[in-house]
């Protein structure tokens, strides 16, 4: 009886009560128990100054088995919010279509019981609309259904479990979508720490499905678990990995299994031991325009690594390590097969600060697709000296040599010798133009001589050169601008010519108490030039060239037009290289990739009250696409 009257004290207040009020209100321990047994309990003596605590106001005791408890209601926080809105939307080749729906968005929060147990927070929202278009198919109506949930259970201990969901869609978005886009999330997350020690567990679930009348569904889950530790001078980890994905449409899909175990020790600065282990297996199914490819493929990998000083005073670095690796794959009922196993042993000795020395020698057993075993060693011995920097007035002069020898054993074939000489020089110079800007030039020339081996006599030149300007013209407003270049070009019996041409710049400025504008823009053009060589009987291999830019410009004002409370942005974004994240198991990639997009936003707020207006332009899949929204909404409650 005792202890159900004790339980009873702990429960909270009544929900109508404030926070504050409920842990004064809280009944003392024998105000829970019948009048026979407290009048059989002697009251202890009062402290002065001490009140005894108040029954929690209109809490009506529940008789249960002649034992009195108090329950109540933990507060609960809710609030929610109401909006009409409209949409007006075009794309390439499609009809002008306007959508017209209202929205109402309930939330809340909790705990039960108390709330370092667990707390709960969720919400629907209910929404209405009305689609016209262009093409005189008629009025349509819809209505959709959304909303989330969270729960935490001991989110302030040492285990906390964490599951959440939401449904959301399109309707009263300000994005463009090329589809009515409805997506489903769902999480799940248990981690676990030890009362003592440097341990960590870890195990997640995710989904993400969206769907919609034009591509069906896309899904991609992940499951994941991790474990780390650290005992001593010992660290490891293990952590294994499900992602899976599908495609309704075009029946595309992943499903990709990992597994990965580390392992470290470290006994100081002197001596460090790395080891690892990992296996991919991959089912991938794609499709080339109408074809679908199916790609099958396992690997295999694990290996340790030792760096070993044998003293601080002595300038004598000794690693080593075995590996192996194994591959399996399967590309549309065409099947591959490889094995390695391989170790290394290689010592760095620098004399001065200057020169430095190195061997090092390998040896693999190699095995493809059941041709039998090759046997490969590696023997090499290196040398490099780097001059001390030469200044020149403000010039800054560096320089470097390096000359490398190696012989190569092949069960297959007899050993190969080689021998590469190299040179390289730098010249950099800063200049201040004035107190807030500078220029800084970097030209740089290499040239390697090889000789012998399989691929012959050939001469390696490179040049490259960067410049680049920083300006400060304020405390408020900063940027810079760099140029590069670089020409790779190879004569002999390789012949091979490369160019690179890289501009960057970025920029920040606050324009006034309430503007502030950024900028980052990026161009950058490739060309691989004729390539031939000796091994290929002089075949060309005709010139390719690229382009790819990036961008992004954003420009805020906090109050545009003078008008308080009234915020204005304008986002520009180009981008021109896409992926195809989702289908590699990315859940948080979106489905639609983005060439370029225009967005500016004008809100409003007053008092509960606030106003969108978004006009955007974009291309996506190659198509362009124009969006006009605009939405007035009022919240109201307390979330």
């Amino acid at each position: 009886m005792a202890v159900a009257a004790l339980m009873g004290s702990l429960v909270q207040g009544p929900c109508h009560a404030s926070e504050d009020e409920s842990l004064s209100a809280r009944p003392s321990l024998s105000s829970g128990l019948s009048e026979a047994s407290a009048a059989e309990v002697s009251p202890a003596p009062e402290k002065p100054g001490v009140t005894a605590p108040l029954p929690a106001k209109d809490t009506k005791p529940v008789e249960k088995d002649n034992v009195k408890t108090n329950f109540g209601l933990a507060p609960i926080r809710w609030g929610g919010y109401t909006a009409d809105t409209f949409r007006l939307s075009q794309g390439s080749d499609q009809p002008r279509s306007l959508d017209h729906a209202q929205r109402l968005d309930l939330r809340a929060s909790s705990y039960l019981w108390q709330p370092w147990m667990a707390t709960v927070s969720g919400g629907i929202g209910l929404a209405k609309g009305l689609f016209s278009s262009d093409d005189n198919t008629g009025d349509s109506d819809s209505t959709s259904i959304t909303g989330f949930g969270d729960l935490t259970l001991f989110p302030q201990s040492r285990f906390p479990f964490t599951a959440g969901f939401s449904v959301t869609d399109s309707t009263s978005s300000s994005e463009i979508t090329t589809d009515d886009m409805r997506s489903k999330r769902f999480s799940l997350r248990q981690s676990y720490r030890p009362e003592t020690g440097n341990t960590n567990f870890t195990a997640s679930y995710q989904n993400s499905t969206m769907s919609s009348k034009l591509n069906g569904d896309d899904v991609v889950e992940n499951w994941q678990g991790v474990y780390a530790t650290t005992i001593g001078k010992h660290t490891v980890g293990l952590d294994a990995e499900r992602a899976e994905s599908s495609r309704s449409q075009n029946t595309e899909g992943l499903l990709m299994d990992t597994f990965n175990a580390r392992h470290s020790f470290s006994s100081g600065p002197n001596l460090t031991i790395d080891s690892n282990f990992r296996h991919t297996s991959t089912n991938l199914r794609n499709r080339t325009g109408i074809d679908l490819n199916s790609s099958v493929s396992k690997y295999l990998q694990a290996g340790s690594s030792v760096t070993w000083r044998p003293r601080e005073s002595l300038p004598l670095n000794i690693t080593g390590g075995v590996s192996l690796f194994k591959a399996e794959s399967d590309v549309n009922g065409t099947s591959s097969s490889s094995d390695v196993v391989s170790g290394n042993l290689a010592a760095t000795y620098n004399p001065t600060r200057n020169l430095s020395l190195s061997v090092n020698g390998s040896v693999a057993a190699a095995t493809a697709d059941e041709a039998g075993t090759n046997l490969i060693t590696t023997q090499n011995a290196s040398a490099s000296y780097s001059g001390d920097p030469l200044n020149f007035g403000k010039f800054s002069y560096h320089w470097n040599v390096s000359g490398t020898v190696s012989n190569q054993t092949d069960s297959d074939s007899s050993a190969t010798q080689a021998l590469s000489l190299g040179a390289s020089h730098g010249l950099s110079r800063d200049y201040l133009l004035t107190q807030r800007s500078s220029l800084n030039l970097n030209l740089n020339q290499s040239a390697i001589q090889f000789w012998g081996g399989d691929l012959g006599q050939y001469t390696n030149l490179n040049h490259s050169a960067a410049l680049a300007y920083s300006i400060n013209p304020s405390d408020v407003m900063s940027g810079s601008l760099t140029l590069s270049a670089t020409d790779t070009r190879s004569t002999g019996s390789q012949r091979t010519e490369n160019q690179f041409i890289s501009l960057q710049g970025n920029g920040r400025a606050q324009l006034s108490t309430y503007e502030t504008a950024t900028l980052n823009a990026g161009l950058q053009w490739t060309r691989q030039g004729g390539t031939d060589s000796d091994q290929t009987g002089g075949a060309q291999v005709p010139d390719s060239s690229s382009v790819y830019t990036t961008g992004s410009f954003s420009y805020q004002h906090a109050r545009a037009f003078g008008v308080n409370n009234l915020r204005y942005s304008l986002v520009a974004n180009l981008n021109a290289q896409q992926t195809n994240a989702r289908l590699l198991g990315d859940v948080d990639a979106t489905t639609d990739p983005v060439g370029y997009s225009l967005d500016q936003h004008f809100d409003y707020r007053i008092g509960r009250i606030d106003m969108n207006l978004t006009g955007t332009i974009s291309s996506q899949d190659g198509e362009q696409n124009a969006l006009l929204f605009f939405r007035i909404g009022r919240a109201f409650g307390n979330y």
